[in-house]
């Protein structure tokens, strides 16, 4: 009798182990993408593989979830989808140091898509392009570019979707290059501008068509 309670006493703990071992902690995914693939707490400090569409030279590309910021340092993006997307994370800062190019391979997408509040900043320069498509696209919320450079060229350089999903973009002590084939920047219900002013085209005001 003790012989049969011994045995199964060692296959309750067999059991256990078995249980134990399959329950693996799963990666966070945290509502943020580089060419198409999730941002997660497993590869987050270090995005330089995480995609063959991403190459860094003499940088980095990394995000720090605890303070919400993407830094990107000679980082190269040349994407078959979105460059990066921004769909959940209310407050991202995008901070560009060196130069950096994203572009849209993709006619018909978008680089930069955003539709939480972000913020771009830094000390570095910006380059985002698409083809038939806006550069950089304000699906929703505010976009802020303070004190870096930024080129955006693109079927639309900066847009919003219809001005009616309160897309905002301010600029703050930036250089903002927004070039496109059908207009500069388009479709935001609100612009503003801290620290500067419009110079191309001379005169020029903003409305939200």
């Amino acid at each position: 009798m003790m012989r049969k309670i011994q045995i199964l006493g060692c296959f309750a703990v067999l059991f256990v182990v078995v249980l134990l071992c399959g329950s693996t902690a799963r990666a966070v995914e945290y509502g943020l993408k580089i060419a198409g693939v999730e941002v997660t707490s497993e590869n987050c400090n270090d995005l330089s593989g995480i995609s063959p569409a991403v190459s860094v030279v003499d940088g980095h590309l990394r995000y720090d979830h605890a303070n919400q910021t993407l830094s990107m340092k000679g980082v190269t993006i040349n994407s078959p989808t979105i460059g990066i997307e921004n769909s959940s994370i209310e407050g991202l800062i995008i901070d560009i140091s060196g130069e950096n190019k994203l572009t849209s391979l993709n006619k018909s997408t978008t680089g930069l898509a955003i539709a939480k509040n972000t913020i771009l900043q830094g000390d570095g320069k910006f380059i985002v392009k698409s083809e038939n498509a806006p550069s950089i696209y304000v699906f929703s919320g505010t976009l802020t570019i303070s004190s870096i450079i930024v080129e955006a060229t693109g079927e639309w350089g900066i847009s919003g979707v219809n001005a009616q999903k309160n897309e905002k973009l301010i600029i703050k002590n930036a250089i903002v290059t927004a070039t496109g084939t059908e207009a500069g920047i388009i479709y935001l219900a609100s612009s503003e501008i801290k620290g500067g002013k419009i110079i191309t085209p001379e005169d020029g005001t903003f409305d939200k068509t």
